[in-house]
């Protein structure tokens, strides 16, 4: 039996309730008669238990702490409020809201938690970042989600504001950040690294002052180039290379405001009219023809390499980087990026193989540029002009993009290409007249010589178990195998007759596949 007529518990809990606490927690010593150990009603315990969810708060005090079966409320010591002030668990007043304590009551400068909520809202580079941008603030303490719930001790991050898009990874990692983006496009940051330090950080330029605008958009690069400074365009953001109205960057908007001094007016959709650096403007469009590229045009090469390869953008116009390619109005230089000697290279844009890379490529390159075991390797030359360098006439910029020229020349000489198919070829004839061969079928020796081609008394000699070694040893080691891919499609007939057998002009003389042979007519 239960004296419910003893003296009240010291904490405030009824007798009821201690013997309920006892059978449910029978391991805790002297549940029976104090439940918190001592020291208890110091804000450094009870407190950091309750922000940890060290224990369930609520099966004593009650769901909304008001009392519950222990009588006794948090409200009875705590101000009025408290459980709708931020500050009261996070942080202080002042801070408004981020905790230069974490909820375990540290502050280490070097600790994850203080150094990233100690930077956004103390402003820097964004007036304020407010805890609703990163996390989902609640009404009070006891909204759903926040002091109890599934993940005591943990801050749920979800995204808000101008960075609603952004994720957070386990790892750390901010990823789809606009805040930490260029401008253009969100960017992917590691969370308490040392990033955002300066302008360049995230638009563009290299620390060592080196100009590296390609990740800006539109014509950016080729103002910046002319020493047009940020001030001169966003005057209301910037002046000097420093921020004077903080409010107006990093909020989700382009905000472009140009001196009168400097005589420029703005029309619809960004375009410019007036005299800038130099340079007349009548309604010109920011973000016109050629003037700026897609993200991954400066992430993957093989972007911008395709396009100039196929004439897809005009590189090297005015505008852009000059007939040169060393950098033009945009002052980027192609130079700068690709190594010594590219443009005289020609594997720099064709593979080894001869290939461009595209699936439009002619299937047999790699057979025709690298030779293997039927043919020596065959110069580009032999089927294309070829230029001493990148920009010779009627190489890469040239009036037919995307489209390679021909001029057949050595063996291939009168050589006739239509639609993937080679006529009055000598390479793919029979030996003693071109022929004609469609791209991807070559196969085998008889492609080119069978035997119903061949000249004179070559089918005669297969019949009689005369191999092309016989005749033909320093080329051929059978009827299938090349021995010396020097000697074969050479422009030459490279005969080596069998020990006994000689040759004049073009009869022979001697013994041969069980037959005399005198002076006879080949």
């Amino acid at each position: 039996m239960i004296d419910t007529t003893a003296a009240p518990h010291p904490k405030g809990l009824s007798q009821l309730a201690i013997a309920c606490i006892a059978l449910t927690y029978p391991t805790l010593a002297g549940c029976e008669t104090e439940f918190h150990p001592d020291g208890w009603s110091r804000p450094a315990q009870h407190g950091l238990a309750a922000n940890l969810q060290g224990s369930d708060c609520r099966l004593c005090h009650g769901d909304a702490l008001e009392g519950g079966t222990a009588r006794v409320s948090c409200d009875g010591c705590h101000d009025a409020g408290w459980q709708k002030d931020c500050t009261f668990c996070h942080g202080q007043a002042g801070f408004d809201g981020a905790p230069p304590r974490d909820l375990g009551g540290v502050h280490d400068p070097l600790d994850a938690v203080a150094r990233v909520h100690d930077a956004h809202p103390s402003g820097g580079a964004v007036a304020e970042v407010r805890c609703g941008d990163c996390h989902v603030v609640p009404d009070d303490a006891h909204s759903s989600g926040h002091l109890f719930d599934a993940t005591p001790g943990r801050a749920e991050v979800a995204f808000g504001g101008v960075n609603a898009s952004g994720v957070y990874k386990p790892d750390g990692t901010c990823a789809n950040n606009y805040c930490h983006g260029n401008g253009r496009r969100p960017a992917d940051i590691v969370l308490h690294a040392e990033t955002g330090s300066d302008c360049g950080d995230c638009h563009g330029f290299e620390r060592e002052g080196t100009p590296g605008w390609g990740s800006l958009s539109g014509p950016h690069a080729r103002h910046l180039n002319k020493d047009i400074q940020c001030q001169d365009c966003h005057a209301t953001v910037v002046a000097a290379g420093r921020l004077v109205r903080r409010e107006l960057h990093i909020n989700g908007r382009r905000d472009i405001a140009i001196p009168a001094r400097l005589g420029i007016a703005r029309g619809s959709e960004g375009s410019c009219s007036g005299t800038c650096h130099e340079h007349a403007h009548d309604q010109l469009a920011w973000g016109g023809a050629g003037s700026h590229h897609p993200p991954e045009w400066y992430a993957d090469s093989a972007v911008h390499g395709r396009a100039l390869k196929m004439g897809a953008e005009p590189c090297a116009n005015g505008d852009c980087h000059g007939a040169d390619l060393k950098g033009g109005p945009s002052g980027v230089s192609c130079d700068s990026c690709h190594q010594e000697g590219w443009r005289t290279d020609c594997t720099f844009c064709h593979a080894d193989d001869g290939s461009l890379g595209l699936a439009t490529a002619f299937v047999d390159h790699t057979e025709h540029v690298l030779g293997r075991r039927t043919h020596q390797p065959m110069d580009c030359q032999t089927c294309h002009p070829k230029p001493a360098a990148l920009l010779s006439a009627g190489h890469i910029l040239d009036a037919t993009p995307g489209k390679t020229e021909l001029r057949f020349s050595g063996l291939a000489q009168g050589t006739r290409f239509n639609a993937g198919t080679c006529t009055a070829n000598y390479c793919h004839g029979n030996g003693r007249s071109a022929g004609q061969v469609r791209a991807g079928t070559q196969t085998s020796c008889n492609t080119c010589h069978p035997r119903n081609r061949l000249a004179d008394e070559h089918d005669e000699h297969l019949d009689e178990g005369v191999d092309c070694d016989d005749c033909h040893g320093d080329v051929a080691s059978s009827r299938t195998t090349i021995r010396n891919a020097a000697l074969h499609v050479n422009g030459r007939k490279d005969v080596r007759l069998p020990s006994g057998v000689t040759r004049n002009a073009n009869r022979c003389s001697g013994r041969c596949h069980g037959e005399g042979h005198n002076n006879e007519r080949w």
